[in-house]
């Protein structure tokens, strides 16, 4: 029957009508019954763009029982069966899988697990062992990856599938067409522009010598007046070795540490009658090695003792009571920049060392009043 010009009016509205209420769509193959992953997270070990050698941190939980994944990034979009852009021209490069690897954790049996990789997907298979089941977290790292080139954000796309074949009888194809998949998830994430921080620590040296022993940083010191004798008039004889000390102390943070080096002021090394001109009262010069000062001997030495690393030299350390003072104008006390009677190879905090100074005259020692004037430095290694 031939339809009539009315009929077929009719006819070519209705059409009209289903072609406006129906466009024509590309077709999407997926479970319409598919749950979303929760608690689903990527963390990036180096946020920086260009950054190698970074870990990606793949965690969720999954609503249905699993053997098999795939995850894929793309450039523009983390909404599943859309389009995915994974152009390097239009992403100036997505993160690069080609040579990742990967660890899982957290679930049991998720160690044994084989994967494929590309540039920016991945798929991973349950090889032997029981369903990861529902309700379980898995986590897994994605090691050696190479982040995308410019700081933006990118996402990523995770399927699970309830067999080792990413969706049986209707397998993953496409990011438009991810197949027969048990569950899935999108993640936005986002690569930085690292920066530096940077800070300047002068040289410090902060360095004291006092009478009594100083607290930090040098504070209550006291003038390093030292008088030598004994009784009530403060009398140096030859019945007796009469002793004071003086403290040095030293904060640095000079790397290599410190020298404590000790200079005699004056001409002869030893205590002068006559403002430096001769020393009745000798050096101790015990060579290399220091020794207890005599009474009567008429010599004047000093012994160290170090403390937390600014250890005295062997020829000045002053345990069990020994001492010594060198003369010599090339090495010792004498010489252009004194002689280092105390050091240490590390940076120093608030560290006391003691300076014992040691007398006694013999029966043959002129009277008068005897002095010297000696200069302690304190130098860093940086």
């Amino acid at each position: 029957m031939r339809a009539t010009k009315k009929t077929r009016s009719l006819l070519c509205t209705f059409l009209l009508l289903l072609a406006i209420i129906y466009p024509s769509t590309p077709c999407v193959t997926s479970t319409s019954l598919a749950a979303t992953l929760t608690s689903r997270s990527i963390v990036l070990s180096n946020s920086a763009a260009s950054a190698t050698g970074v870990n990606y941190l793949v965690q969720f939980t999954t609503p249905s029982n699993i053997q098999s994944i795939i995850i894929e990034f793309c450039g523009d979009s983390p909404v599943i069966g859309t389009a995915c852009d994974q152009t390097a021209s239009t992403t100036t490069g997505l993160p690069s899988f080609a040579a990742a690897s990967a660890t899982f954790t957290n679930v049991s049996g998720l160690t044994n697990w084989s994967y494929v990789a590309s540039q920016w997907r991945l798929r991973f298979t349950k090889n032997t062992g029981s369903t990861v089941g529902a309700g379980s977290t898995v986590s897994f790292v994605i090691g050696n990856v190479a982040n995308m080139h410019v700081a933006r954000s990118f996402y990523a796309r995770i399927y699970t599938y309830a067999d080792t074949g990413y969706g049986g009888s209707s397998p993953y194809v496409s990011a438009t067409n991810p197949g027969n998949y048990a569950d899935g998830g999108g993640f936005a994430l986002s690569t930085t522009t690292s920066f530096t921080i940077s800070a300047r620590v002068m040289e410090s040296l902060i360095f004291c010598v006092s009478g009594s022993a100083p607290s930090a940083s040098c504070s209550g010191t006291s003038p390093p007046n030292v008088n030598l004798g004994h009784g009530s008039a403060s009398i140096l004889d030859s019945s007796q070795v009469d002793s004071a000390t003086v403290y040095a102390q030293i904060s640095t943070n000079a790397q290599s540490g410190a020298i404590l080096s000790l200079k005699s002021g004056a001409s002869c090394a030893g205590l002068s009658n006559d403002s430096g001109n001769s020393c009745p009262i000798t050096a101790q010069n015990n060579g290399s090695s220091p020794a207890v000062l005599v009474a009567g001997s008429g010599q004047f030495g000093v012994g160290v003792t170090g403390a937390s690393g600014l250890n005295a030299v062997t020829k000045y350390d002053g345990s069990g009571g020994k001492s010594n003072y060198d003369p010599s104008t090339s090495t010792g006390v004498r010489s252009a920049y004194g002689d280092i009677v105390a050091s240490s190879s590390t940076p120093l905090d608030n560290t006391t060392a003691s300076l014992k100074f040691s007398a006694s005259a013999s029966t043959t020692t002129p009277a008068g009043v005897y002095t010297t004037a000696i200069s302690v430095t304190a130098t860093g290694t940086y």
